[in-house]
């Protein structure tokens, strides 16, 4: 198949047209703090999680040595996408 120079073109506008170009930032962190090691994850509704924001400070104290990091991200969906898996 020889591509000519409108073939390729409109070939190459069909790959652009497929390519996420959106960029959203993720906000709404959360910051649960352990002093200890665990491996179930805090729930959602858990009152212990603390609003947190990039560029503030965590783990200043000697006994925190852990911490959960939590957000919420919105993810387009498409028809060649699937959901996003869930930790088993």
């Amino acid at each position: 198949m020889r591509l000519t120079l409108r073939r390729l073109s409109a070939r190459l506008a069909e790959v652009n047209s497929r390519i996420a170009r959106r960029v959203a930032p993720i906000t709404g962190w959360r910051l649960l703090p352990e002093a200890e090691t665990t491996r179930q994850i805090p729930a959602d509704d858990d009152p212990r999680w603390q609003p947190f924001a990039i560029g503030d400070w965590w783990g200043a104290d000697e006994n925190l040595t852990h911490a959960w990091f939590a957000c919420e991200v919105a993810r387009r969906m498409g028809r060649r996408s699937s959901p996003a898996a869930a930790p088993g």
